[in-house]
């Protein structure tokens, strides 16, 4: 082929113009601002595969990103990121969940509007699991459920995503915010209730009218007081007595306490004592008066009922009994919420501390949610079964112990031993007639016989020398015998040394 023939494969944009010299070289003129070396010709360029492009500088081919080796003919398998699999048949990326792209470059594999955090993903509202694809609510204080986002409706003031923690709603009518109770206390003198002290609510005045006006009870007199006219707070002086179910003072002698008279408000009379038997929750003469008045932790007293109405987390007879039951902490004072337990290589979160966020668990070892630790394996131990336990004493018939990887190597060992410990009998059986003794993992060969597997004719007529037989290579164990080897005579040696 002439050298201009040579260069009949060269690209349409050079120039190439022969000109014979001494030693009728070709000399590549420079076009379009690109110069060919003269090291490598067109015709020494590479048979770039798979799209791959020639580098006419280093005169090599340069490959397309799933692509390697000298002419890219080799489907690369480290091409495709955050954790994508390489398909070495189609040389394409198959990419992981929350991943895009010819290369998985696109998206993250936290979902949900998850942030990567150290390989792991940092979830938003609810969201768990490795990848944020697990929704597991909780909902507190009343919320309800909505899964399309993770997160709980709650009721005011508690917030998303858990409603177990609350912010100001701006308490309304002199009352004063609450945050261990997420609640306004509202002024006892007036009649409003609600989360922010706006509501306005009847509360049954005892002695008085309600103004809806001004939101309290005005009293039937001075001597009457409290947000519901329900106590007595008069002072009778100049040797009046005073009367307590009028609340007013008087002469001795015109106060009446006969209940046959005046009757029992909460209670059966005995007409032949003249006595009130009061009901469960009432005491006094006339079965008038609460036997308890007081409610705490601002709970509200119902003087018909003589019950106090609770709020959350408070319950019982006079609000005293904090219904926070911590899962896995301690309650905080004045039933203020939970105190997590801590625990090594994972935390309790959420308002009962009943949720476990752990360390991924290593070595096979699997994350038991109900106390957030891992259980580890056999061998190994710590927070997240990092730590290997064992020593050589573990591993079996002789067989060499691995720090590194917490088991044994049994390449080494006498007989086909496997197993994380090398004390699993493997063995693959034995020729020629020979039996595996199964406590020594070894064959027993019959006479003459011999080799790792009895496969060896050990006969004089086969030249069979005398050898060193190695551990794990050659002839564990024969049988002495001075018998020819079976077909020695008419099929020869058998082949092979095994």
């Amino acid at each position: 082929m002439s050298e201009l023939g040579e260069l009949s494969n060269a690209p349409a944009d050079h120039f190439i113009s022969p000109k014979r010299g001494t030693g009728h070289e070709v000399e590549l003129k420079e076009s379009a601002g690109v110069t060919f070396n003269p090291k490598c010709p067109p015709s020494a360029f590479p048979n770039c595969m798979h799209g791959g492009t020639v580098n006419e500088k280093t005169c090599t081919c340069k490959c397309k990103w799933n692509h390697v080796g000298q002419k890219c003919e080799t489907c690369n398998a480290k091409a495709c990121k955050n954790g994508g699999k390489m398909d070495m048949k189609q040389c394409k990326c198959v990419c992981p969940t929350g991943h895009s792209g010819v290369d998985c470059a696109v998206g993250s594999k936290c979902l949900h509007g998850g942030k990567p955090n150290g390989g792991a993903c940092t979830c938003a509202n609810a969201w768990s699991g490795p990848t944020c694809a697990a929704c597991k609510l909780n909902c507190n204080n009343g919320g309800k459920s909505n899964p399309a986002d993770c997160t709980c409706i709650c009721p005011a003031p508690f917030l998303k995503p858990m409603c177990d923690k609350c912010k100001d709603p701006g308490c309304k009518n002199g009352g004063k915010w609450d945050a261990a109770t997420c609640k306004c206390n509202c002024d006892e003198t007036l009649a409003f209730t609600g989360i922010a002290c706006n509501k306005c609510t009847d509360p049954k005045c005892v002695h008085g009218k309600f103004n809806a006006a001004k939101c309290r009870c005005l009293c039937a007199h001075d001597g009457w007081r409290g947000t519901r006219c329900e106590k007595c707070g008069k002072v009778c002086t100049g040797g009046k007595v005073l009367d307590p179910k009028t609340c007013t003072c008087g002469d001795a002698k015109a106060v009446s306490y006969n209940p046959c008279k005046t009757g029992c408000k909460h209670g059966d009379l005995d007409s032949k004592s003249c006595k009130c038997k009061c009901d469960k929750d009432f005491k006094g003469i006339f079965c008038d008066e609460c036997k308890n008045d007081k409610c705490y932790n601002h709970g509200e007293h119902d003087g018909d009922t003589c019950k106090c109405k609770c709020f959350k987390p408070w319950a019982g007879k006079d609000c005293k009994e904090c219904t926070t039951k911590c899962v896995n902490g301690q309650l905080k004072n004045n039933c203020g919420g939970c105190q997590c337990a801590l625990i090594p290589a994972g935390s309790w979160k959420g308002f009962l501390c009943d949720k476990c966020v752990h360390e991924p668990c290593k070595n096979g070892g699997t994350l038991d949610e109900s106390t957030c630790t891992c259980k580890c394996v056999f061998g190994y131990s710590g927070p997240t079964c990092a730590s290997c336990d064992l020593t050589q004493a573990i591993c079996k018939n002789k067989s060499i112990f691995r720090p590194n990887t917490c088991d044994c190597e049994c390449k080494d060992t006498v007989g086909d031993w496997s197993g994380r410990f090398c004390d699993k009998c493997n063995h693959q059986g034995c020729k020629n007639g020979g039996e595996v003794d199964k406590k020594l993992c070894l064959c027993k060969c019959v006479p003459m016989w011999k080799g790792r597997y009895c496969g060896t004719c050990g006969h004089k007529f086969c030249g069979a020398k005398k050898m060193k037989w190695l551990k794990g290579s050659e002839g564990f164990k024969s049988l002495d015998s001075k018998k020819e080897c079976k077909w020695v005579s008419d099929l020869g040696c058998p082949g092979g040394m095994n």
